[in-house]
């Protein structure tokens, strides 16, 4: 058994910057989503459509949050569709999912510095000041669920409803009526 460990954040970026020609700060916002991962930070840095398609679905988490009910069924009844038609496709979707609420307590216990998606952190931000801690943690517990549930064959509209169904419906910012 060879035990493998994530490759630390800063060396990716360093090894992106040095050895493939990607300037600073976008190698550093490539390691931060690579979960030291050097294989993806460097396939990232090759097609830009991974990076695009991952914004799009950070974007989706960001929005579905802040919708109602139908809207959140509508979106996971699409994404039940991309799970049976691609499993990969629809857990890498739930992992994103993962990260964006990670962000968002991150944000929420005060360490921003630590957060993957810096191009995110104004709806992050957004989140967090409207959620408790309680209620992060419970959303984060609802996504791992539904990960957990779809590996067992659960159905996968079924399971991600169950999903939308647990997250927390957000009480207006300060700055809405």
């Amino acid at each position: 058994v060879i035990e493998m460990r994530p490759v630390p954040r800063p060396v990716i970026a360093t090894e992106l910057a040095e050895r493939h020609g990607v300037d600073a700060s976008t190698a550093d916002e490539l390691a931060r989503p690579s979960a030291g991962r050097p294989g993806w930070a460097m396939e990232a840095a090759a097609n830009p459509q991974l990076v695009q398609s991952r914004s799009q679905e950070l974007d989706a988490a960001g929005e579905v949050v802040n919708d109602g009910l139908e809207k959140r069924f509508a979106y996971a009844s699409g994404l039940a569709s991309s799970f049976t038609r691609s499993r990969e496709t629809g857990r890498r979707s739930l992992e994103v999912w993962l990260d964006w609420w990670r962000d968002v307590m991150l944000i929420r216990e005060g360490a921003p510095d630590l957060v993957t998606n810096l191009s995110k952190v104004g709806t992050l931000k957004s989140v967090a000041t409207r959620l408790s801690r309680e209620q992060i943690a419970g959303s984060i517990q609802a996504v791992h669920e539904a990960i957990v549930n779809l590996e067992r064959n659960v159905n996968p509209r079924l399971a991600l409803e169950h999903m939308m169904l647990i997250l927390p419906v957000l009480r207006p910012s300060s700055g809405q009526a």
